[in-house]
């Protein structure tokens, strides 16, 4: 089973093409063609999806149930599914976009320069060049990352609302300032997911330590001629239900929530 796009598939069985399309359920239809979906042993979290499938001849779609399937090809079907959804997090759909850098330390200007004490000078604080990676070298390695990955609607255009969160050792997030990694990671975006910053309407930037965990996240939501940006406490949730209606409506407004791991 393959991915078309976010909630649709295709799979091949007896030599015939089908294509699979999900809908969150979120009022009544009919029970025979709908799939619970688990994502964990947690008897809440989990999803009833609405399957209408097709069979694919000669680029012609013709609407068929699954239940016209044999039980154990509809139950194979079924495990497929829940091999290729999503099974750890997903993004919040307020936004169009969720990235997520693993492994990634946010380098800064704060890292080109280190203070140094001279005992024979007046001055206290001096500064000496690191010869370690710094700010720089950050934004080129995060550039390069998003141009193995584009996506096609890159670069943004519009008004935009950003939101990141930069998780690091509890020692660097105490001594790295807060606006100057909001620097590198607009930099590392800037001409390749936005044209310029100058676009950049409303700014959130946190610090998180999560266990030593380093990664950061970015999320971006282009806004509206008329839309006012609107905080959003979570980027992410582990619970799929959190946003169900959120998504149901979303999908049926045509759009997704591209979510990436880099």
């Amino acid at each position: 089973m393959s991915i078309i796009q976010p909630y649709l598939f295709e799979f091949d069985y007896n030599d015939e093409r089908f294509i699979i399309e999900l809908h969150y359920v979120v009022e009544a239809v009919d029970k025979s063609e709908v799939l619970t979906i688990k994502y964990s042993d947690d008897p809440d979290d989990s999803d009833q999806y609405e399957v209408k499938m097709f069979r694919l001849y000669n680029e012609v779609l013709t609407p068929i149930k699954i239940t016209d399937l044999p039980k154990q090809v509809q139950d194979n079907i079924a495990t497929e599914l829940q091999k290729v959804l999503p099974t750890d997090f997903i993004a919040n759909p307020y936004f169009d976009e969720l990235m997520i850098f693993f492994g990634n330390t946010v380098l800064t200007s704060q890292d080109k320069f280190i203070p140094f004490t001279c005992d024979q000078c007046n001055r206290v604080e001096i500064y000496e060049k690191r010869e370690k990676k710094n700010k720089g070298d950050y934004v080129e390695s995060i550039r390069s990352k998003l141009l193995t990955n584009p996506n096609p609607l890159w670069p943004f255009k519009g008004r935009l609302q950003i939101q990141f969160s930069v998780s690091d050792k509890q020692s660097r997030l105490n001594s790295i300032d807060l606006d100057n990694l909001a620097k590198s990671i607009l930099d590392s975006l800037q001409t390749v997911v936005f044209e310029n910053d100058a676009q950049i309407e409303a700014l959130v930037a946190t610090k998180d330590y999560t266990n030593g965990f380093i990664a950061n996240l970015i999320a971006i939501k282009e806004l509206g001629p008329d839309e006012r940006p609107k905080f959003q406490e979570f980027l992410f949730s582990s619970k799929h239900k959190t946003w169900s209606k959120e998504y149901a409506h979303k999908f049926k407004t045509g759009k997704s929530t591209r979510f990436v791991r880099y």
